[in-house]
């Protein structure tokens, strides 16, 4: 038996009843919680600014970033990990929200992170430990219909490396990567602000239709018919989705200015982790104590740290060359 470890980080909310899988067919129940049974919470950072109650949960957040946690362990009787599988959250949400996040992680921490406001929705690869893959990626986006005082349900779908995040049929993403396909140890629902109630909480095993394949197309095509993201609203997400698809297209394409500054970049992290065997290694809590111990304490790894921060600027920099509005905006972080 393992434990298989949820922690919900709070809030936001979607919008119609439960969507039915169309990528999996439900399998085995691995949890469920409609919050009626006094599940321990714990508030954190303002903990005086959150007010909470069960069944259904309330939330309330009077400054941003304010966090509550909800920790359910479940039992997994055929492993530690999760793989294909269905994940459905019932929420409202009656004021101004930033955003909520659905996050998991697999054996090297943060994967797939999925974001939803008002505004946009996205699915991001957390970086990876490789150097062609230790950089943020958007294998979808798109505009957003939510508004406040509605119910909302989001249907999360995960088969081998695609997803299929729903909410109505305006609001979905859809998309495929290979982190999304790694064995998953931990889910994490967050918000940010706002004002908010969740209904309910479950998680499904999941096994492929046999018609998936056949109705994988029509998705695609659906996606270009999707709302916009309002660009005024999230200028610097607008400018890390450019850099993200620019990235990974000098990379697939093999582009000789790009492939000399990986190879600087590759070679000066090979020889940091040759001193340090903790940097991208997984992050058990030895490795961790170990990179905080370097920062703090050894001027080595911090001179180290900052040259490879210059390598990445060189990166940057290469890609304004090729494009010199990717950060032109005030609004916009060079990252």
């Amino acid at each position: 038996m393992y434990r298989f470890l949820l922690i919900f980080l709070f809030f936001i909310c979607f919008r119609l009843e439960a969507n039915e899988p169309v990528m999996l067919v439900k399998g085995k129940l691995l949890a469920e919680e409609t919050f009626g049974s006094g599940e321990q919470l714990e508030a954190r950072e303002s903990a005086e600014d959150v007010e909470m109650s069960n069944g259904p949960l309330k939330w309330v957040s009077e400054k941003d970033g304010t966090k509550a946690t909800l920790k359910s362990t479940f039992q997994k009787e055929d492993g530690a990990t999760l793989e294909n599988h269905i994940l459905e959250c019932t929420f409202r949400y009656e004021e101004e929200l930033d955003r909520t996040q659905i996050v998991y992680n697999d054996e090297f921490g943060h994967a797939i992170i999925i974001q939803l406001s008002p505004d946009y929705h996205h699915v991001r690869k957390w970086p990876d430990q490789d150097l062609l893959h230790r950089f943020e990626e958007f294998p979808d986006a798109s505009g957003s219909s939510l508004k406040p005082g509605e119910l909302y349900t989001v249907t999360v779908e995960m088969c081998k490396s695609e997803f299929l995040i729903r909410i109505n049929d305006n609001d979905f993403l859809f998309g495929e990567n290979y982190r999304a396909g790694r064995a998953k140890h931990r889910i994490a629902v967050s918000v940010e602000g706002g004002q908010s109630t969740l209904e309910s909480i479950r998680l499904w095993e999941g096994t492929p239709r046999s018609d998936w394949t056949k109705n994988r197309e029509s998705w695609i095509a659906r996606q270009q018919d999707r709302l916009p993201w309002e660009t005024e609203a999230s200028e610097d997400f607008e400018s890390r989705f450019r850099v993200a698809a620019l990235r990974r297209q000098l990379r697939d394409n093999g582009d000789p200015g790009y492939a000399a500054i990986v190879k600087e970049t590759s070679a000066y992290l090979e020889e940091i982790r040759l001193l340090y065997p903790f940097y991208g290694a997984k992050p058990t809590r030895k490795n961790v104590l170990a990179k905080k111990d370097a920062r703090l304490h050894d001027e080595r790894y911090r001179s180290m740290l900052k040259h490879l921060a210059q390598l990445e600027e060189k990166e940057l920099t290469y890609f304004e060359t090729l494009d010199s509005t990717l950060f032109d905006s005030k609004n916009v972080k060079k990252r």
